[in-house]
């Protein structure tokens, strides 16, 4: 018979790789009942998804007993068959456990209902063993003249000292910077809302002063964004971004001075262009010239980018603007590039075939102007043990193509990874 230690090791093997073990555990016998009552680390995960779990707080309860003093990661999602305007009992309960709650994730269906519950949890309560608070709101916002500025996050779960990272969705916003911010690392806005107002967001990037991580995601173009906005803000510690584009995201990014960039990624991909029909009319004149606007600002301004990924970017001059990315005249010490659904040409791949860059990876996903003997040119000049090419999905690159690139470089595709022989 194993001992209680080793049994309890066991357990907790079992529920951090499937957490809804806990109640098969607990069901097998009186010992195992008994063991998993006293070992608090099965406990410290909390998932509060069904209306019998928010309407009945004994089983918040029974987390909270018996996780003692083990800090709690709860995750909140409001199942559609609860109404968020009725009285909950499991918030009660949560409330007074906010000095253990490590990480606090709520999903909501608006932001009235998230609110609510941010209140309920937190009002009035420090959370100082709080690291990461991600809130998210479901549904989109079509009139945002009954969206007024949020307080909730000046007075609840505060003070946080050692939250390090926020989402917040990004409508509506606070009126002023919560204190949270003053700490955090990494800031996050994720949103289905298609109309918000940019300049609102450069008071709250300024406040997280320590920020490194930055991300952004909307659905679409930005209803109130103006791309001849200009805002120069300074985020001196910022390092990576992650920004959904056009519209939104690079009027965002385009006003950031981040001389400390060393990882940027910008994804133009919008859900009203099907993903079987992207063409090269599908971007428009107006967010090529955006985009290529964009590098040209980081070039100048992010001269230590070291990894760049572009989803769905068309550039204005794509010869141009590729030949300057893949020989290293943008970005000098760039060292890894991805490219999905991009404009890629042949000429780019060609010319840039001797440059002298520092690339150890290029990776190519859907890129449908690119041909073999562009991608065989490219390599000759790059041919050393560092350098990886990856491809998938590239419609001119058949396989027989990869296995000969793979004798040049190292080469990764979706299939198979190929290696020269002496490899």
């Amino acid at each position: 018979m194993l001992n209680t230690d080793v049994l309890s090791r066991i357990f907790e093997t079992a529920v951090e790789a499937d957490p809804s073990s806990l109640s098969t555990i607990r069901s097998v016998n009186c010992e195992w009942f008994a063991t998993a009552g006293k070992t608090p680390k099965l406990w410290s995960k909390l998932n509060l998804n069904r209306k019998i779990r928010f309407t009945d707080p004994e089983y918040v309860r029974l987390h909270l007993q018996n996780s003692g003093e083990i800090p709690l990661n709860i995750t909140i999602t409001l199942p559609e068959d609860l109404p968020y305007d009725t009285d909950i009992p499991a918030l009660g309960e949560l409330r007074k456990a906010v000095h253990k709650i490590k990480s606090l994730i709520i999903e909501m269906p608006s932001a009235e209902a998230w609110q609510k519950f941010v209140s309920g949890i937190g009002e009035g309560q420090p959370a100082p063993l709080l690291e990461r608070l991600v809130l998210k709101v479901n549904d989109a916002v079509y009139d945002v003249s009954h969206n007024a500025p949020f307080a909730t996050l000046s007075t609840a779960l505060t003070p946080s000292p050692n939250l390090i990272h926020l989402q917040l969705p990004a409508w509506p916003l606070p009126a002023h910077p919560p204190p949270q911010l003053s700490s955090v690392t990494s800031l996050a806005f994720v949103t289905p809302f298609s109309g918000l107002y940019i300049p609102a967001l450069f008071p709250l990037v300024q406040a997280a002063r320590y920020l490194q991580h930055f991300a952004f995601k909307a659905v679409d173009y930005g209803a109130e964004s103006d791309p001849n906005y200009w805002n120069i803000i300074c985020v001196p510690q910022l390092r990576t971004a992650n920004v959904t584009v056009p519209g939104f995201g690079l009027d965002l990014l385009r006003n950031f001075h981040a001389p400390l960039f060393t990882d940027v990624r910008l994804d133009g991909y919008r859900e009203v262009v099907p993903d079987s029909v992207w063409e090269e009319d599908d971007w428009g004149l107006d967010e090529r010239q955006t985009e290529s606007n964009l590098l040209t600002l980081l070039t100048s301004r992010s001269r230590d980018i070291r990894r760049l990924e572009l989803h769905y970017i068309h550039l204005e001059h794509p010869k141009e603007d590729y030949n300057r990315l893949l020989g290293g005249q943008a970005f000098p010490v760039l060292e890894e590039l991805i490219l999905e659904r991009a404009n890629i040409p042949d000429t780019a791949l060609i010319e840039s075939a001797g440059g002298h860059s520092s690339l150890k990876k290029l990776e190519l996903c859907n890129c449908k102007y690119i041909s073999a003997d562009g991608l065989r040119s490219f390599v000759h000049g790059r041919a050393y043990n560092e350098f990886v090419l990856s491809i998938q999905g590239c419609p001119a690159i058949s396989e027989e193509d990869i296995e000969s690139l793979s004798k040049i470089v190292r080469v990764e595709s979706k299939s198979a990874a190929y290696l020269p022989p002496s490899w």
